[in-house]
């Protein structure tokens, strides 16, 4: 999932469906539905271009979607098991995370093709973009550790051990740090990217998956599919302060900065639920770090909860977890490019 702030739209991968949905943040509705490859596992924006970078578990490539018509315009071939984007503004390239191959794609955004590869870790899946030093981070799920790549050198200059199974990478601008789920251990690794090393671990017993940073608060939100939560981390404290309800499974996050919202995936009843941070609002008597509002549905919905904004009916999400798993938790089914994800 996706934020594109020019256009103010949400781009929502349906890996069963082989599509995006694009959402309106303004209006909470699907605005339009967007064929591309098969399994579309997750997305980037590329603010340089105005273009939206979908990878494709299942057909190994990456589809390249204009957001002034909301049509694909190129599709690149990736090695086996792309994964997870990030959009390097500096040098105008896109990382992809290849989960079979155990590298990193990168693809140049104004010749849309693949101009080099980086090995990584073992099942490289999350992928972030920090400005400040011009590096990529890495999270490598087998491997227990993070890959820093350089995006001067395209080399990787650090690897950094954190906690059992990570998962997602969310870059915090603020505080110069990278967010690490870890979902085998049911923790929260915090990278300091001034001297490429974990500052502390902040535990999440609900089970981190996704995460999402909210520039207008200074918070991370984290998705917790296990308990059906949303954790709500303060990067000052790095202390949980919130614990959200969610109906369903919450899966992918995404920040609209434009609307102050948070969008949330739910792959069990292919919904978007949206929440609107606390800055967007001082009334009523939602969770600390939670705006107080009625929730409503939009498209065949989820149930009323203080905090949600909107559930908003999309496409066929990828069931991706079944039973136990890793580290006591979760596994996940594969798409048809390769193991389990």
């Amino acid at each position: 999932m996706a934020y594109d702030h020019a256009t103010g739209e949400v781009f929502v991968t349906n890996s069963n469906s082989d599509n995006v949905s694009v959402i309106s943040d303004s209006t909470n509705t699907v605005k339009a539905t967007v064929p591309v490859g098969s399994s579309p596992w997750c997305a980037a924006y590329d603010a340089g271009l105005g273009e939206i970078f979908i990878a494709n578990a299942g057909s190994n490539d990456v589809s390249v979607i204009s957001d002034t018509n909301d049509t694909v315009i190129a599709t690149i071939p990736v090695p086996e098991g792309a994964r997870c984007l990030a959009y390097d503004s500096g040098i105008g390239a896109v990382f992809v995370t290849g989960f079979v191959t155990d590298n990193v794609s990168v693809i140049s955004h104004a010749l849309d093709t693949v101009v080099l590869t980086v090995p990584v870790g073992s099942e490289p899946f999350g992928v972030a973009f920090d400005s400040a030093k011009g590096e990529v981070f890495v999270a490598n799920l087998q491997s227990h550790n993070v890959s820093v790549i350089s995006d001067s050198s395209f080399t990787v200059v650090a690897t950094i051990t954190v906690g059992a199974f990570p998962r997602d990478v969310v870059y915090d601008s603020e505080k110069g740090e990278i967010f690490v789920t870890n979902e085998g251990d049911s923790s929260v690794s915090v990278i300091s990217d001034s001297t490429d090393a974990v500052v502390t671990t902040i535990p999440d017993p609900d089970g981190p998956w996704d995460e999402a940073y909210d520039s207008g608060t200074g918070e991370v939100f984290i998705t917790n599919p296990a308990s059906n939560t949303t954790t709500l981390v303060s990067d000052s404290t790095n202390l949980v302060v919130a614990t959200m309800p969610l109906a369903g499974d919450p899966d992918a996050a995404a920040y609209d900065s434009g609307q102050r919202e948070i969008f949330v995936t739910d792959y069990s009843s292919n919904n978007v639920t949206v929440i609107r941070d606390a800055t967007t609002s001082s009334s009523g008597g939602g969770p600390s770090g939670f705006a107080g509002v009625e929730a409503y549905a939009i498209g065949g919905g989820i149930g009323a909860a203080i905090g949600v904004l909107a559930g908003i009916g999309i496409g066929l999400r990828f069931r991706r977890r079944t039973g136990p798993g890793p580290g006591g938790t979760r596994t996940h089914t594969s798409p048809p490019s390769g193991p389990a994800t």
